[in-house]
């Protein structure tokens, strides 16, 4: 724990404003440019330093202020830059001569040690949940945030900078009734820092803190990356004057410096209106986008629906599940490969089968036999499957596989569950295969 309110606030100034990120978020590029740490989002830009030392060269400043420029000009984004005004250098006319404008009012840099913190209960009808995939008041969420801006920084940014790791970088608590969406506030961990971060709230919801400080305390819950996890130790908060500091200061936070954003829009097109790239999970695209990539890329090889394949005459394809699922539409049974002299047998979730003991036991089989085959050709007009893709001439390397029953003699059509090539006495596939490959 650190004791007094200086160091408190050099510890944030140096691992929180000077972080580098461990983790780029999601879409952006991070740069390094002396003291400042740049990222790069498409849609714009943001700087972020430690406060410069009172020896630093004006000239050196407006330097580095115009590197900053160039930069994102050369992309098209506005940049916007954050101070703070117990910096000993003031940014704040430096970046006004470079043509930057303060945006929003001024906000409170609020910090408070875990266990300082107290929070009220919901009022009789609310209560107090956490927000998780396939919230179905989604919409009515986002209406809310917008709302209530601006924000320190919105639920929307965050939530596309943390991608496969939202759940555990990222806390959102929603206030609700009944019928409706009464509040809601966001929470980020900072990294592998000692600190957490209220983001936003839309509206003086203490009743959130409690939930916070019990996340904050789960370091399993905020690991972000390798090594291991930081001991959570510190909430911090920005509010403009109103009622959301003024509930925050009475939960036990600290007043130390004060925040101003400012923001500079380069001239030239317009930037782009999303990220290059994104998570979409809660998005309405999300199922629809799955949909398609598994039409695309698929595996079932059929002689009627999917004729990826070519097969010799007289035989059919079967899927795995045909044989090891009961409830097949079929009606095939476990044990049929066993009944024309192969045996089954399951190892964990895998599926072996081989000849029997005997004098006919290699891959290929004679008298009505179950024959092994490489059917991999393309049929003309189709397009070839994963196996033929991948350069494997077994379709144990797919999701599906192709066997043949050569009916010799035996009047129907019998399944096996593997196809590995002729020179191979046993194949190994795994018994449900995934529907995609």
């Amino acid at each position: 724990m650190i004791d007094g309110v200086d160091a408190l606030l050099a510890a944030y100034d140096e691992r929180v404003r000077g972080h580098d990120p461990e983790r780029a978020p999601m879409g952006s590029v991070v740069e390094r440019d002396g003291p400042a740490v740049r990222i790069h989002y498409g849609t714009h830009g943001t700087v972020r330093h430690a406060p410069l030392g009172k020896e630093t060269d004006r000239t050196e400043i407006t330097r580095l202020i115009r590197r900053q420029q160039e930069a994102f000009a050369a992309r098209c984004e506005p940049a916007e830059w954050r101070s703070y005004g117990h910096d000993p250098i003031p940014m704040k006319e430096p970046l006004r001569a470079a043509g930057f404008t303060a945006v929003g009012p001024p906000r409170t840099l609020l910090i408070a040690e875990l266990g300082d913190l107290t929070g009220t209960a919901p009022a009789r009808g609310l209560r107090v949940r956490r927000l998780g995939h396939g919230y179905r008041r989604m919409r009515e969420l986002d209406r809310l945030v917008a709302a209530c801006e601006p924000h320190p920084r919105g639920l929307a940014d965050i939530r596309e900078d943390h991608g496969s790791l939202l759940n555990r970088a990222l806390n959102v608590q929603l206030l609700e009734a009944e019928t409706r969406l009464a509040g809601a506030g966001w929470a980020e961990a900072v990294g592998a820092t000692e600190f957490v971060a209220v983001r936003g709230m839309t509206g003086p919801h203490t009743e959130f803190l409690p939930h916070w400080v019990r996340w904050a305390r789960n370091n399993h819950a905020l690991h972000l990356g390798a090594g291991k996890a930081p001991e959570r130790l510190y909430l911090t908060a920005e509010a403009p004057e109103g009622p959301i500091l003024d509930a925050l200061l009475t939960a036990g936070f600290r007043a130390l410096s004060s925040v101003r954003d400012y923001l500079w829009p380069p001239a030239g097109p317009p930037p782009a209106a999303q990220r290059p790239d994104s998570m979409l999970l809660d998005d309405p695209d999300h199922h629809a986008l799955r949909k398609a990539f598994e039409a695309d890329f698929s595996f079932k090889p059929s002689h009627t629906y999917y004729p990826a394949i070519e097969e010799p005459p007289d035989s059919v394809t079967w899927h795995v599940g045909d044989v090891t699922d009961t409830r097949h539409p079929y009606g095939l049974m476990r044990d049929l490969p066993s009944t024309t002299g192969w045996r089954a047998s399951r190892t964990s979730s895998n599926a072996d089968y081989a000849p029997a003991p005997g004098p006919a036991s290699s891959s290929t089989r004679s008298a009505g036999g179950i024959r092994a085959t490489d059917s991999t050709r393309p049929a003309p007009g189709s397009r070839p499957g994963p196996a033929r893709r991948a350069g494997k001439a077994s379709t144990t390397s797919c999701s599906r596989v192709t066997c043949a029953w050569a009916r010799s003699g035996i009047p129907g059509r019998s399944p096996c569950a593997s196809s590995a090539p002729s020179s191979s006495p046993r194949s190994r596939t795994s018994s449900r295969p995934p529907s995609v490959w």
